[in-house]
């Protein structure tokens, strides 16, 4: 531990060299104020090993993460004390085998996340703000989509690369998907989405696009968002506590994932509007 302790002192400029072995002696023993320079001095040997830092603090920073296998506990003065109010004084750094939840995260698969409750209204509300507007985060689905054209809607930054179009039908098969989920906990039948799959959570989209396929695509868009929003007006709120057999979100967060996707490709929406040519 000491030798670590050392490398890693080092690492951040603390760690004194031979010139502060005096500074060093005069003050090992004794409760100390700043030296010139950081030492760190083993401890005993026993289950609590102790060691002391001495030196400066760059503008009230202490060494975090002094140890990384150990918890480190400082004892810190009042502040106001000293040149680093809060920092100078810092006498004694007791390290401590670390429990479990505090050692090193390693590659292992991690258990799903705890269940989250979401009321209707909240996902309702939610979904609505984001797709519809007044959006906090910047331009709704909507807003983002008014006035593009098919030629625009229609165009690719690249080949294989989405276009709006594409983004439109796969954030319609988004809220199909979320339905068929939430069809699942209840026990009932899960619909067939009206179009063709082109990729997984894609579907086909028409190539060329014209001004009557574009007008579609937004309506079905729109009919899947009245879909969603009828469902959770007529669900029962305990209903979206529920787990899918052998997930571990509730159906209720997977609903309310609806809303933080649609923010996330708006994004992606807003600006292939602002870099596609208004004629095909």
């Amino acid at each position: 531990m000491y030798r670590r302790g050392r490398n890693l002192l080092g690492g951040l400029g603390l760690q004194g060299g031979p010139r502060n072995r005096k500074a060093r002696a005069s003050t090992v023993g004794r409760l100390p104020g700043v030296a010139r320079r950081g030492v760190l001095e083993g401890g005993d040997a026993g289950s609590v090993q102790r060691a002391r830092l001495l030196g400066p603090v760059e503008r009230g920073i202490v060494a975090r993460e002094l140890l990384l296998e150990h918890r480190v506990v400082v004892s810190v003065p009042p502040a106001g004390r000293g040149r680093y109010p809060g920092v100078d004084g810092v006498d004694e750094i007791e390290t401590e085998p670390p429990t479990d939840h505090e050692r090193p995260m390693n590659t292992r698969a991690k258990k799903a996340p705890p269940p989250h409750a979401f009321s209707p209204d909240a996902i309702a509300r939610a979904i609505t703000e984001i797709y519809r507007g007044p959006a906090w985060h910047g331009p709704s689905v909507r807003s983002t989509l008014k006035g593009v054209t098919a030629a625009q809607a229609g165009w690719r930054p690249a080949p294989g690369r989405n276009s709006i179009d594409d983004l439109v039908l796969h954030l319609t098969y988004t809220r199909h998907r979320m339905l068929g989920r939430l069809a699942t906990v209840q026990g009932n039948k899960r619909s067939r989405f009206p179009r063709a799959m082109r990729l997984s959570w894609f579907p086909h989209a028409s190539d060329p696009l014209d001004e009557e396929a574009w007008t579609e695509d937004l309506r079905l868009l729109e009919e899947y968002q009245d879909r969603v929003l009828a469902s959770l007006r007529d669900v029962e709120p305990a209903t979206l506590s529920l787990c899918r057999p052998g997930k571990g979100r509730t159906v209720g967060a997977e609903l309310m994932g609806i809303a933080f996707h649609d923010a996330y490709h708006a994004g992606q929406i807003r600006l292939l509007a602002l870099v596609a040519p208004e004629e095909g």
